[in-house]
């Protein structure tokens, strides 16, 4: 059903757990299934220093919000802001409601 790089950071996920101090958070809840996610984000210079996530729900939820915290990390604001739902869940190979939490918690980081 997923690809192994979902399996791969489902059960090892990266950036995971909440992050002291923050310069922003955002969270969301897939009201379709009841995924949710929390990222929290610091930023130094106009560039993501840290990132993490929270999440609850099923492997795609937890896989994007790693794969999307590995993806964002280290990248200027402008280019963070860039990286796009396809491009994430292209690796993914995610479609309909976990595609939909991804672009809900790529928002978050706006």
């Amino acid at each position: 059903m997923y690809s192994d790089l979902v399996y791969e950071h489902f059960q090892h996920p990266r950036n995971e757990g909440e992050m002291e101090h923050p310069d922003g958070v955002g969270e969301v809840v897939n009201n379709v299934c009841g995924d949710s996610a929390k990222i929290f984000i610091k930023v130094e210079d106009e560039r993501v220093v840290d990132i993490t996530f929270k999440s609850l729900g099923c492997a795609a939820a937890i896989s994007t919000s790693s794969m999307l915290t590995e993806l964002v990390k280290g990248k200027k604001l402008l280019d963070a802001l860039a990286v796009t739902e396809e491009v994430v869940s292209g690796d993914c190979c995610l479609k309909g409601t976990k595609k939909e939490l991804l672009t809900i918690c790529r928002s978050d980081y706006r």
